[in-house]
């Protein structure tokens, strides 16, 4: 299968019959997409086929068992042999194949197209080409979901319990994280405290790009109810002089960025002035910027980070980290355009 997306358009192979060629690229323009999607492969139509197959293999033993050997010559018995068998493994083995397979699903304003996997393919690479197209969509603003991980029905289920369970102001976080636990362990909850304003919810994927289109299934179903809002990521924080991780104090103005760019993707290098370049240190980098570019910016507007050796760096080029959702800003507003 071969599939491909541009700034303008989503490219996907499509097939042709009583032709030379048998395939094609169909090209769909942006503007025309409504979302792209991952959904797990469900129905009766595996196993009906599975059990057709089965059938067939015992039939064709019961045929090499129950037809005396001079009616049924030896070739052609071992033969039936080896058929009946084949088709009992293979329907044995259907239903084991087809589990965690998933159907791809472009959204147009007028028409659906849907790749569905042949059975036997590896998984593996297909969910990777999957995945890898998903987020190639959203690079450049589709809208996408990932209905493989939790389903509608699990989302609208949560937020129903949630409306009568956030009626109590002391409603606490680990309800509300067992629950959505349940449907993804990997994303978590938390809930902002103030006496004069709304309470604030927020889902987070705890900085794991797979799981970002689960947070915003989320959100898209989420309610409007009074005395709370409901957000998705953690959002951006202000950064003071120092900053704290685990045991250790760092100062914020020792941390320096280098930007690269090609014009349409944003790459940040990392530089540390006066501290051992330790896996610590990288953290606490790491930390810095997460904190101030929040979750959903920090790993969907720049495409790369390293670390360099602030000794091989000219310091007309070094900002300070503190810049950076600045610039990430004045960035993503001049490719815009």
């Amino acid at each position: 299968m071969s599939l491909g997306v541009s700034d303008r358009a989503v490219f996907i192979a499509r097939e042709q019959h009583l032709r030379t060629e048998t395939h094609y690229m169909c090209r769909i323009p942006i503007a025309d997409v409504t979302e792209v999607r991952i959904q797990k492969i469900r129905g009766s139509t595996i196993w009906i086929v599975s059990g057709l197959s089965f059938l067939v293999g015992v039939w064709a033993l019961y045929t090499f068992f129950s037809v005396p050997i001079v009616v049924s010559p030896p070739q052609s018995s071992s033969r039936l042999v080896g058929f009946g068998l084949m088709f009992i493994v293979l329907g044995f083995s259907m239903p084991f194949a087809n589990r965690g397979r998933r159907t791809l699903t472009i959204e147009t304003k007028g028409k659906s197209y849907h790749w569905k996997p042949a059975i036997f393919d590896e998984k593996p690479k297909v969910n990777t080409l999957q995945e890898e197209f998903l987020w190639a969509c959203r690079y450049v603003e589709v809208p996408t979901r990932r209905l493989d991980i939790v389903t509608k029905k699990e989302v609208d289920r949560f937020w129903k319990w949630f409306i009568s369970y956030a009626s109590l102001r002391s409603a606490d976080e680990k309800p509300i994280r067992y629950r959505l636990k349940k449907l993804c362990a990997e994303i978590d909850v938390e809930i902002s405290d103030c006496e004069t304003t709304d309470r604030q919810l927020i889902i987070t994927a705890n900085f794991v790009k797979d799981l970002f289109p689960v947070v915003e299934q989320f959100i898209a179903g989420a309610p409007t109810m009074l005395g709370w809002k409901i957000a998705a990521f953690r959002p951006r924080s202000y950064l003071g002089e120092t900053f704290q991780l685990d045991d250790e104090t760092f100062e914020t103005n020792r941390f320096f960025f280098i930007p690269y760019t090609d014009g349409f993707d944003l790459a940040i290098r990392l530089f540390v002035r006066r501290y051992e370049n330790s896996e610590q240190v990288r953290a606490a980098a790491w930390s810095i910027v997460s904190t101030l570019l929040g979750e959903y910016d920090s790993m969907m507007k720049i495409r790369y980070y390293d670390f360099g050796d602030i000794e091989q760096a000219d310091e007309d080029d070094l900002r300070q980290l503190s810049e950076l959702p600045k610039y990430v800003d004045e960035f993503m507003r001049a490719t815009a355009n």
